[in-house]
């Protein structure tokens, strides 16, 4: 997934590995420009227009509630 672009409502995101396998996606072009979200501490996150989601967009009217889910199996991440 590293340096992989992922779009997601109206946004594009890079996928970044550090070195001890922790995920950072960082907002590459769209309305939330240049914002950063760490994926540490857990296994699974939310991503979709609902406040509960762990990144929330609730103006993106091309997201649903919960639009996606990134997650990590051993050291693998998937979304």
């Amino acid at each position: 997934m590293q340096g992989m672009v992922i779009e997601m409502g109206s946004n594009q995101f890079e996928a970044i590995l550090d070195g001890s396998g922790n995920l950072t996606m960082k907002v590459v072009e769209g309305p939330n420009l240049d914002n950063v979200y760490s994926f540490i501490g857990q296994d699974t996150y939310s991503i979709g227009r609902k406040e509960s989601n762990y990144i929330s967009f609730s103006d993106d009217q091309h997201l649903s509630g919960i639009h996606s889910k990134v997650f990590r199996i051993k050291e693998d991440w998937f979304i």
